[in-house]
């Protein structure tokens, strides 16, 4: 087993399987809030979910925030990316810094 995983739809995360990691599809899933339940608790340090998983699961997801693993990191679909990504980077450093930077 790899120490990172990859959750989205099939179209999205399927390429990732050449990497030799582990990949798990929410479109043949039927909760990907459970789905994401079920992987956080095995051993992956790194967990990469698409956009849509994350908005599904966003407060599961969240609850690993302050916790080192695993770390979860938002990429987008083969359709595009909604900004979810940048809206959480951007939020990050309002808070950090105090102020807007971008």
């Amino acid at each position: 087993m790899s120490e990172i995983a990859f959750i989205g739809p099939r179209d999205t995360v399927w390429p990732f399987v050449a990497l030799g990691v582990d990949v798990f599809f929410s479109d043949e899933h039927p909760s990907p809030l459970r789905l994401v339940t079920e992987i956080s608790n095995r051993q992956f340090q790194i967990i990469f979910v698409t956009e849509e998983v994350y908005e599904a699961a966003k407060e599961r997801i969240d609850e690993f925030a302050e916790k080192a693993t695993p770390a979860f990191a938002i990429i987008p679909t083969v359709q595009g990316s909604r900004g979810i990504a940048a809206q959480i980077i951007r939020a990050s450093v309002r808070k950090a810094m105090g102020t807007e930077l971008v």
